[in-house]
């Protein structure tokens, strides 16, 4: 079983999801129909996702440019 090929699958396959689902963290005006509390929240939460899409994005670019040198 190749494992590093099932993660790079996995990764470049979240990396999709994230770039169909997201948005430019400038647009903030997604959140103003949000009470102050839940807009807190929210963004926080995208905070949160940008954080985690940017090391996959780092583990996907890594493991890429591994593949190419090796």
């Amino acid at each position: 079983m190749d494992l590093r090929g099932k993660k790079t699958d996995l990764l470049v396959r979240a990396h999709e999801c994230a770039h169909i689902l997201g948005h430019p963290k400038h647009e903030a005006s997604r959140f103003t129909h949000l009470s102050p509390g839940d807009r807190g929240v929210a963004v926080a939460l995208q905070e949160y996702l940008d954080e985690q899409l940017a090391k996959i994005r780092a583990e996907l670019f890594a493991i890429t440019t591994r593949g190419q040198t090796e």
